[in-house]
């Protein structure tokens, strides 16, 4: 694993403010600093897409990490915050390593501050360096992802004609993040959901129009990861043969990890060998403590905060539940159905177009934690219906969530903004 310092060592400098708008260009400076040569820099030059993206946990960075490698026709210019001193250990080795996978793409990198508070006086400075870097790279389009990178990207590319997609991967629910999702709707161009039920959310709150959206699905390498020395049961101090029910979450309203609590304590009610797991962390820790002591579960319930890869922990779930209260489409339940791993969810935004219930997986309304705990319980228990969901899955996941269907349909709507040349 690449360290921190190998990563910020090949960033791209931003253009200063003395810098013209056709001032040198990130080829040039390649060149300059003996990354590339004059050859390598002389072929047809790709058409420039460039991505904000502030939230550099949870799936948004591995969506991506997947853009970047499975859309090859453009030239991919990233930027990623300054300053990752409020994240974690953990979330800052998944930026380094997310970061080392863009480069080895071909992708170039920016740093930029960003910060969550859409009101802090430093997201003005921010926006400022992202307007120069939009006139540095002459992009054909501006790529913003989650809700803080889609709105530096609407606000620095307002007034000019270079077009703009945003992908928010999950719209969030508060109210006044959505008020200023409303007022950044008229600005832009393209709203890229990446589910069915996400773009049906968006219509219905008019954050875009039926002719500026684009459902475009997440998408997962449906090859296994290649195999590492991990033992979840030996991680966890469990004889080989106990059965874990488990989820990957971070630790925020939007999973109501409160809801997985009680739904381990309905199980472990009614089974005693069963292990529960919940991979993640965040703001919600306090809540999560108390909750796992309310429902006496003990050491029954294990929390792992950090797991660089938690899909070969997932392979070794015997069922994966994920309660949120919405999704934009994520990614723990793909790689558990990838593993023949059956999936038990929420019927919510994103979670009711990962799976048809009965068939690929099951679905429960939200909160209904009995409904989740028995249909857990089953699928423990029969091992004909496990099959019968595992096999529908991997039918539903070669058929929908091939991240190499993701790529082209991302690289034909890219080509498609800049071929039109409006906004």
């Amino acid at each position: 694993m690449a360290s921190q310092s190998q990563v910020t060592a090949r960033v791209v400098p931003i253009a200063d403010e003395s810098d013209q708008p056709g001032g040198i260009s990130p080829t040039l400076r390649a060149v300059r600093a003996g990354e590339i040569t004059a050859t390598q820099a002389s072929s047809d030059p790709k058409p420039r897409v460039l991505h904000v993206l502030e939230a550099v946990a949870g799936g948004t960075l591995r969506h991506l990490v997947d853009i970047v490698e499975t859309v090859p026709s453009v030239e991919h210019h990233v930027v990623l915050p300054a300053d990752h001193s409020h994240l974690g250990r953990g979330e800052q080795s998944i930026n380094a390593i997310a970061s080392e996978e863009m480069l080895a793409a071909g992708a170039t990198l920016y740093r930029i501050e960003m910060i969550r508070n859409p009101v802090h006086p430093k997201n003005s400075t921010g926006v400022l360096r992202l307007r120069r870097l939009v006139r540095q790279v002459q992009p054909i389009l501006v790529h913003g992802h989650s809700s803080v990178g889609g709105a530096f990207a609407r606000a620095a590319t307002w007034g000019t004609s270079v077009p703009d997609i945003y992908t928010p991967n999950g719209v969030a629910r508060s109210r006044a993040i959505l008020e200023v999702e409303k007022i950044l709707s008229h600005r832009t161009s393209r709203f890229v959901a990446v589910s069915e039920s996400e773009g049906d959310f968006a219509l219905s709150l008019k954050l875009t129009s039926k002719e500026r959206l684009a459902v475009i699905p997440n998408g997962i390498n449906l090859a296994l990861p290649a195999s590492e020395r991990y033992d979840l049961r030996k991680e966890l101090q469990l004889h080989a043969d106990a059965p874990i029910v488990g989820t990957v979450s971070r630790l925020t309203y939007q999973k109501a990890p409160e809801d997985f609590v009680a739904i381990c304590a309905e199980v472990a009610r009614r089974n005693p060998d069963v292990h529960f797991v919940l991979i993640g962390s965040g703001e919600m820790q306090p809540q999560l403590e108390a909750a796992v002591r309310q429902a006496g579960l003990g050491e029954r319930f294990s929390q792992i905060p950090f797991l660089l890869h938690a899909s070969i922990a997932i392979a070794q779930m015997d069922v994966f539940v994920l309660a949120s209260r919405f999704e934009g489409l994520a990614y723990a339940p793909l790689e558990a159905m990838r593993a023949r791993v059956p999936v038990v969810l929420s019927d919510v935004t994103g979670n009711q177009d990962t799976v048809v219930d009965g068939v690929s997986g099951r679905l429960f309304p939200f909160g209904d934690t009995k409904g989740m705990a028995t249909a857990t319980l089953e699928l423990l228990a029969d091992q004909a219906a496990r099959a019968t969901l595992v096999d529908g899955a991997q039918a539903r996941l070669a058929s929908h969530f091939d991240r190499r269907q993701m790529g082209a349909k991302l690289e034909r709507l890219y080509l498609e903004i800049a071929a039109s040349g409006t906004r």
